[in-house]
């Protein structure tokens, strides 16, 4: 965490020495934002007055009857929430498509040296010619440039072996030995990491006998009366991939194609 502040508060300076004069910036973190996402807790000790508790109230409807020693949540409706003077809906759309069309210009330069794609990230083969040369030129710390994450954030200089199952599911080897991994529907603990490595993604990808890992790991959950309980759980890791075409050219080249393609 304090590695990722040091890098925000780095990338603010460099912001900041840019800036035109008389123009100021003002940080918001995201957690200040995540908060409002959460409903309001009140302690109520007798009923909830009709008008708050209803339809056609101010809160969301929750019960007729309620337990005076319980805690009862309430959130408030949209049409009655102060707004974020912060937020800026336009913004946030043009950022979106903006970064959109960042990507569609990555890859329209890079073509099928893309291993993997996402919002705002690109993952590629790296083979020394004129595109890759082109991307390097578009790195740097400046509003709009491309930053390589495999320096600032993982303090190596490139990835050795790349396996990706879908969208926010690959693992990565860099070139420091270091694993870097992201699946989705998984929480990263020790019992995911231990059964769902690079090698079982790599097995599951590329043969067609290995169909899924089943994890078995304890989730904590908070209980409608408000009490800690320790449920077990099971998921099952598997492959699908239906957006594209398959095609495996050798046992070390897989290719997808669009469908009609």
């Amino acid at each position: 965490m304090k590695e990722l502040y040091d890098q925000t508060k780095e990338r603010l300076k460099t912001i900041e020495d840019y800036l035109k004069p008389n123009v100021k910036i003002h940080t918001i973190w995201e957690c200040e934002f995540d908060q409002q996402k959460y409903p309001e807790v009140d302690p109520h000790l007798k009923p909830i007055d009709k008008r708050d508790a209803f339809y056609g109230g101010r809160t969301e409807t929750i019960q007729l009857y309620n337990n005076l020693s319980d805690l009862k949540e309430y959130k408030n409706k949209e049409e009655y929430s102060k707004p974020n003077p912060s937020v800026n809906v336009y913004i946030a759309l043009f950022t979106t498509a903006h970064a959109r069309l960042k990507l569609y210009e990555l890859l329209d330069i890079l073509q099928e040296r893309v291993l993997y794609m996402d919002t705002d990230s690109c993952i590629y083969n790296d083979d020394g010619s004129e595109a890759c040369k082109k991307i390097e030129s578009m790195m740097g710390n400046k509003l709009g440039d491309l930053t390589d994450e495999i320096v600032s954030k993982h303090n190596a200089n490139h990835i050795k072996q790349f396996i990706s199952a879908g969208p926010k599911d690959y693992s990565m080897k860099l070139d420091t030995e270091k694993l870097v991994s992201c699946c989705k529907g998984f929480r990263l603990n020790a019992e995911v990491e231990n059964k769902i490595t690079l090698d079982k993604k790599i097995k599951i990808v590329t043969d067609e006998n290995e169909k899924y890992e089943t994890v078995k790991y304890n989730n904590i959950k908070i209980g409608k009366d408000h009490q800690l309980k320790t449920v077990k759980q099971v998921k099952a890791y598997d492959y699908m991939f239906d957006k594209r075409m398959v095609y495996c050219e050798n046992e070390n080249l897989i290719r997808s194609f669009p469908y009609g393609y």
